[in-house]
């Protein structure tokens, strides 16, 4: 995430990309239809910024999965190792009586393919499995999307309030990949082993919490 991305002295329409990638990453309930505007001063089509947006959202699962399972690239790179600060805290989530209304502003089918691939993954994020059936699906789903400002998104799942402590686990863990996924370690998959997650159940955790991030995000920022 760029956190000052008028700092770099970018072009206008590189700027407006950094932007909305920084704010769509740190505080996606923000989003309004003015930072959509921005980007079309910048010279971007509609179907252009729905693609910014899709990016910018996706790359809000990958780093979660990445953070989730340690995982490190296995490539050369001449870029400087990144220093990540663990202390950082995040931005404040606002109660949900300030969450955003629904707004409709793009729609997702200017990038037909895209919109199809979405339907797809979302299907597959809820189908339940041996690993990880529907119940547990649907906690982390609203958890995510509760630490989000997500309340569309929180309707998706239902009633899915932690219940167990198996669920409760679940939510934690939804939670923190959410809000802090810089401070995430192999402890915190420990709660999870002891409720008897093995490693594809874990995997699957993983991945429902990633589809949500980008999912909330899409719809924040797009309507």
């Amino acid at each position: 995430m760029i956190r000052d991305p008028a700092g770099l002295a970018l072009p206008p329409r590189e700027e407006a990309l950094a932007g909305m990638a920084s704010l769509l990453t740190e505080a996606p309930w923000t989003v309004d239809a003015g930072d959509l505007a921005r980007m079309r001063a910048a010279g971007l089509s509609d179907e252009g910024i729905v693609q910014a947006v899709t990016i910018a959202a996706i790359f809000n699962h990958l780093t979660r999965a990445a953070d989730a399972t340690g995982l490190r690239f296995d490539y050369a790179t001449e870029l400087p190792p990144l220093a990540v600060d663990r202390a950082r805290e995040p931005v404040p989530r606002p109660p949900p009586a300030g969450w955003p209304a629904p707004e409709p502003r793009l729609p997702l089918s200017l990038r037909p393919a895209t919109a199809a691939a979405v339907d797809r993954w979302a299907a597959y994020v809820r189908a339940p499995s041996p690993a990880l059936p529907a119940r547990d699906r649907a906690v982390l789903g609203r958890a995510a999307a509760f630490a989000t400002c997500d309340a569309a998104g929180v309707s998706t799942w239902g009633d899915a309030t932690p219940r167990s402590p198996r669920e409760a686990a679940l939510a934690a863990f939804a939670e923190k990949l959410t809000v802090t996924p810089w401070r995430m370690s192999e402890d915190d998959l420990a709660p999870l082993r002891g409720e008897g997650l093995d490693d594809r159940g874990v995997l699957d955790v993983v991945g429902v919490v990633g589809f949500q991030n980008m999912s909330s995000r899409l719809r924040l920022a797009l309507g």
